[in-house]
């Protein structure tokens, strides 16, 4: 885990400028923890125009001593350290700003104003990256220690899970912890790590600090059970409310209203109140006021109950729920996100779509990849993108700078032939690596910026800043067949910056197709299937089972093969050595076209996972994975799309908890039935995917209850050696001997 805490502000009155923020509470910054949080930082979000650090303020000189020196070397950051501004800011002991200073005389001082902001942003960050908010969905709801239901519930020790954020939290909290406290209330045990973080902060940096006592009195269960004394120098931490009654109670008690502090709200009412996060008015928290007071009801009156919602209740001090809700899930045709069908129809049988590595080098595929070379072979696409631009590029355009791809370069070319046509000097061509020798009095007209398929636009972001200090504000394009993540706050975010040109004209940001897919986690199910084979060869090694180990071998080459891209052999081909392939009858391709088509595997891979991301992040969710709440992909997904290509993709895109059978016994049950057949009939087309089902549960992205491996996990009569070696090999890795 890292010693760092970042997070993103805008600083006030700024419409553009984003800070990144990084809150040390060591006296030193370790150096790798720094580079990994830019990285990550930079990965999901753009580059920021300003870098904040943020230590205690006996450790100010020292770290600001230190980034100086990084500074100087510029290898290892992602953003320029001479350019972007650079400062570091203290707190003291009461949480206050103390000092701040700029490294390179670059960027704005430090306002109170600002500092306080900064706070408030941290600790909302905290808040909806931890998901301190469960929201279960319609089948569940929650029953509040004050009896009431609600469809929402805040449970803050969700979110203290990471050190220097839970340092933060108390860094925020400090400016309450007066110099007579004697006791230090909190509602809750599950807290109890802000209270221990706020006297360690305070006493490292105040000798003299007199440490309270601190004790849980058990939310409402103990609010009438506890002896509360000395409530005048004493502290009530809250850790969240709907109502903000508890904490009016506790005032009742004698506590000062100042003294009682309530890290969450959602109370409308919060007069009378001291609050550390109000959440009532957070478009990310709160955006229709659903989650409130005027949402919780009797358990009479509960419209939740009515509808045949499960009420869930928090028991204990910790606030834990009762159990967990495992609800499955059917995937429908109409989940499909709009549009797929067609836009499918158009690419589909071109190997367009593939899997590759993310980086050259990787040994397995975590990338979702769109060849643009042969998209720009295909004469339909000429047609598409001929009018594209003609609707989005101007004629006064001098210059097209591309990615540095051999595709975005032909795509540029394509473009600056077909603008030849009506222009006496066309446009000139140049890679976005060649951008610092350009002139800007050369290219007097428009810039179009060529991109094959914007995913991260962490590319697109770097060509835009390098084109905004050349050519200033003059009018740019940027133009992509596609964009991946079309349905992400990044993109939009990302749309949001290339297309700010303040003072003059907004920039255009012309995609022609919006995909909306998921991002393939670094360790993909390629890159877990590679190290689960690697295992098994050795075992297979041992025992000499040279006909398995020459095809386990033959499949390790073909993941390395899938690394450097490719729309095929993305999955095991049958037992009968037949690649899995789709039938003409997909339910998501509705107005398909099949005659003369070469449907590929990444065509289907591609498509199954837009649906199953539609249905994790579209604008009508229908899976959702809480604490408290998990959504299964139901064991009928795999009856009702029987291809076995369809069924490999869905065992490939899909989450583990998504595939998290083991949890329940009936689903658990449901699933081993269905799997245990495909095994019996390894040799015909109901069981043509068991193998990439046995991988599913040997890499544990699905589980089943051991009971139901054990009843499947057996070999069948006839079976051939390659299925008879990996049954044995995955009840020997998933049921190991006592």
């Amino acid at each position: 885990m890292s010693t760092l805490f970042h997070f993103r502000f805008k600083p006030e009155g700024s419409t553009q400028a984003s800070a990144l923020v990084i809150f040390c509470p060591q006296e030193d910054i370790v150096e790798q923890d720094l580079w990994d949080a830019i990285n990550e930082d930079v990965g999901v979000n753009l580059r920021p125009d300003l870098v904040y650090f943020f230590v205690r303020g006996d450790h100010f000189d020292k770290v600001r001593d230190q980034m100086r020196e990084l500074a100087s070397n510029k290898t290892q950051w992602r953003i320029d350290p001479s350019t972007t501004p650079i400062g570091v800011i203290s707190f003291d002991k009461h949480g206050q700003l103390a000092k701040s200073k700029r490294l390179l005389d670059l960027g704005p001082d430090m306002s109170k104003a600002t500092f306080d902001s900064i706070k408030k942003d941290g600790v909302l960050d905290v808040f909806v990256k931890r998901n301190g908010l469960l929201c279960p969905g319609k089948t569940v709801h929650y029953i509040h220690p004050s009896g009431r239901h609600s469809r929402g519930f805040m449970r803050t020790a969700n979110i203290l899970i990471h050190g220097p954020e839970v340092t933060f939290l108390a860094m925020c909290l400090l400016q309450h912890l007066g110099n007579l406290c004697h006791y230090l209330w909190i509602d809750t045990s599950s807290i109890a790590s802000i209270p221990y973080a706020m006297i360690t902060l305070r006493q490292g940096m105040d000798s003299n600090f007199k440490v309270p006592t601190v004790n849980s009195f058990s939310s409402y269960d103990g609010l009438d059970k506890t002896r509360f004394e000395r409530q005048e120098g004493s502290l009530v931490l809250i850790s969240a409310t709907t109502s903000g009654n508890l904490a009016r109670r506790m005032i009742e008690k004698g506590f000062q209203t100042t003294n009682v502090v309530t890290l969450f709200s959602l109370a409308l009412n919060s007069t009378g109140l001291t609050l550390l996060c109000d959440l009532s008015n957070e478009k990310k928290i709160n955006p229709l006021g659903e989650f409130s007071a005027t949402k919780e009801f009797t358990a009479a009156d509960c419209p939740m109950c009515q509808e045949g919602s499960k009420p869930m209740r928090f028991v204990g001090d910790q606030f834990l729920a009762d159990a967990i809700s495992y609800e499955p899930y059917t995937i429908l045709a109409a989940d499909s996100p709009l549009g797929l069908s067609k836009l499918m129809d158009k690419y589909s049988g071109q190997n367009i779509f593939q899997i590759k590595a993310s980086n050259h080098g990787d040994d397995s595929a975590n990338k979702i990849w769109v060849d643009l070379l042969k998209l720009c072979s295909m004469n339909t696409f000429q047609d598409e993108i001929t009018l594209f631009a003609d609707r989005y590029v101007p004629l006064s355009t001098s210059l097209i700078v591309h990615l540095d791809t051999p595709g975005c370069s032909q795509l540029a070319e394509n473009i600056r032939d077909h603008l030849g046509k009506n222009l006496t000097s066309p446009p000139t061509v140049k890679a976005s690596k060649d951008i610092s020798t350009l002139k800007s009095e050369d290219y007097p007209g428009g810039v179009v910026i060529v991109s094959s398929c914007i995913g991260s636009g962490a590319s697109l972001q770097s060509v835009s800043q390098d084109l905004r200090a050349l050519f200033k504000t003059q009018p740019r394009v940027y133009m992509a067949p596609f964009s991946k993540y079309s349905h992400t706050l990044r993109y939009q975010t990302l749309t949001k910056d290339l297309k700010h040109n303040s003072p003059s004209f907004n920039h255009e940001v012309a995609v022609l197709n919006r995909l909306v897919l998921p991002k393939l986690p670094i360790n993909s199910s390629w890159a877990r299937e590679r190290a689960f084979l690697l295992k098994w060869m050795e075992k297979l090694e041992i025992s000499s089972q040279d006909e398995t180990l020459a095809k386990v071998g033959d499949r390790i080459e073909t993941l390395s093969n899938l690394a450097t891209g490719a729309a095929n052999k993305l999955f095991w081909p049958s037992l009968e050595w037949n690649e899995l392939h789709l039938e003409p009858t997909f339910a998501f391709w509705s107005t398909f076209n099949y005659a003369d088509r070469q449907i590929s595997q990444a065509d289907v891979f591609i498509t199954i996972s837009s649906v199953l991301e539609n249905l994790r992040a579209g604008k009508t969710p229908k899976v959702h994975h809480t604490s408290a709440y998990q959504t299964l992909l139901s064991p009928a997904c795999f009856g009702r799309f029987n291809d076995g290509v369809i069924q490999a993709s869905l065992l490939r895109i899909a989450l583990p908890q998504e595939l998290n059978y083991g949890a329940t016994t009936v689903i658990s049950e449901d699933m081993a039935n269905l799997i245990d057949k495909m095994i019996k009939n390894w040799n015909n087309s109901q069981g043509e995917a068991c193998i990439e089902f046995l991988i599913a549960l040997g890499t544990k992205n699905m589980t089943l209850a051991p009971e139901h491996l054990h009843r499947i996990l057996i070999t069948p009569n006839g079976a051939p050696q390659l299925l008879t070696e990996l049954i044995n090999f995955c009840h020997e890795t998933l049921l190991p001997a006592p």
